[in-house]
């Protein structure tokens, strides 16, 4: 018959073993939610790329717009039927940027592996945030079934006999509309009729209707606001997260020759200034031409910007411009969303 002592040490050791595999399991499921909250992070930040260029083309496209309504003659003829095309499309105000459409699956993934206080906690403050981006998609879609929306001005353009030049928000209007104007033109009868639409009452009836709704959506989104909260309280929660790029490179006219096509291909990869971190830099020669950034030698994550010799970086933003030939020390900082470019001694 077992002793007592020779019982205790049995249930000693199975309630050992149960904690050791309990802090095993714990542990695992703690390496599964950091790796999985590092892919978080990225995609927070890219939400918040995406969501500043949103803001940015939406703050361009009011312009344009108070422009055309305070002052229509500033407006090239060839520019006119462009702009009017342009200011009728929504923007991405109806659709969920990729980012936000995989933090919806990877909040799935964090939830069964959070155990601690603080990793529940960033499991409420992402899935709060992509509740949250669901309900604004869900409000502008409710309006567009409603038809309560400004009318469009793209029916009575067509109408004038104008065509449509099939234009792409944020992208068409990079550089006053010069991708668009490369690939299609306006002929003079179609540049008249555009410029006599802005004497028609009805069409500026419905400009004005758009207006108000612009004017709304661009000084009342909320959403780089919330997204930019979001990531300061993943890095306060856990400060020393990375993003997941691994390379940054810079492509373009001023840093190689050749066709349109060869040159932005041609990618020169930028040293990490730390082992982590999101700070690249690269000493090089340009030439007066265009410059962007990019990662994987691909375009699915690139930058741009408005302004030499610094500014501020733009997901997927405009090409920027060198204005002269010389050797630069140029630095690009992803988190920060800044560039900078310093000419050096020749």
């Amino acid at each position: 018959m077992r002793t007592l002592r020779e019982i205790l040490m049995i249930v000693g050791g199975v309630l050992i073993a149960l904690l050791v595999n309990d802090w095993n399991e714990r542990r695992k499921q703690s390496v599964v939610f950091e790796e999985t909250l590092t892919r978080v992070y990225t995609d927070v930040q890219k939400e918040r790329f995406q969501a500043r260029r949103d803001f940015e083309d939406s703050r361009l496209q009011w312009n344009l717009m108070q422009k055309i309504l305070k002052e229509p003659d500033a407006i090239p003829d060839d520019v006119l039927p462009f702009a009017l095309f342009y200011l009728d499309l929504p923007g991405n105000d109806y659709v969920l940027s990729p980012a936000a459409a995989a933090l919806r699956e990877q909040v799935n993934l964090l939830m069964p592996n959070a155990n601690t206080r603080r990793e529940m906690q960033v499991v409420k403050d992402v899935a709060d945030y992509t509740a949250w981006t669901a309900a604004r998609q869900d409000l502008r879609w409710v309006e567009v079934a409603a038809g309560t929306g400004p009318a469009p001005l793209r029916p009575l353009l067509l109408e004038a006999g104008l065509r449509d030049p099939a234009l792409l928000w944020g992208y068409s209007g990079l550089n006053g509309f010069a991708n668009a104007r490369r690939t299609f033109t306006f002929t003079p009868e179609e540049k008249a009729r555009a410029r006599a639409l802005l004497r028609d009452p009805r069409f500026l009836s419905r400009l004005q209707g758009l207006e108000a709704r612009k004017t709304n959506l661009y000084f009342g989104d909320t959403r780089t606001i919330t997204v930019d909260a979001l990531a300061r309280k993943i890095r306060e929660a856990y400060p020393e997260i990375q993003m997941l790029f691994t390379d940054v490179s810079i492509v373009g006219s001023a840093v190689s020759k050749g066709t349109d096509e060869e040159v932005w291909s041609r990618s020169v990869r930028m040293d990490r200034v730390a082992e982590t971190g999101s700070r690249w830099t690269l000493d090089l020669p340009l030439t007066d031409g265009f410059v962007k950034f990019r990662t994987g030698d691909a375009w699915d994550e690139n930058w741009g910007g408005r302004a030499f010799p610094e500014g501020q970086l733009l997901w997927f933003g405009d090409d920027i411009r060198i204005p002269a030939a010389g050797r630069y020390r140029v630095t690009v900082d992803i988190e920060a969303e800044t560039y900078g470019f310093v000419r050096l001694g020749d």
